[in-house]
């Protein structure tokens, strides 16, 4: 039930936080329905200032998210990271 969220600007020590009640329950939703994932949203390769977005999933079933839910799960965690860096 807990997050931390590191930045890679320097000297930048990262922030713990906990999960509110809905976002737990979003996580452990996710759990149910897929399985292990390595997922990446970063920019294309090549691209100037191109930003690395990966997110490691930790599920019990066995089914991957597809690319809608992809775009959901990284939207989740990005507010989460929002929110403990106010």
């Amino acid at each position: 039930g807990e997050a931390y969220a590191v930045n890679c600007r320097a000297q930048f020590e990262g922030r713990m936080g906990v999960l509110t009640a809905p976002e737990r329950t979003q996580l452990f939703a996710w759990i149910d329905q897929f399985g292990g994932s390595a997922l990446d949203a970063s920019d294309p390769k090549g691209v100037a200032d191109g930003m690395i977005r990966l997110l490691d999933l930790y599920g019990s079933a066995g089914r991957h998210p597809n690319d809608q839910e992809v775009q959901e799960l990284f939207s989740w965690a990005q507010s989460i990271y929002l929110r403990l860096n106010q």
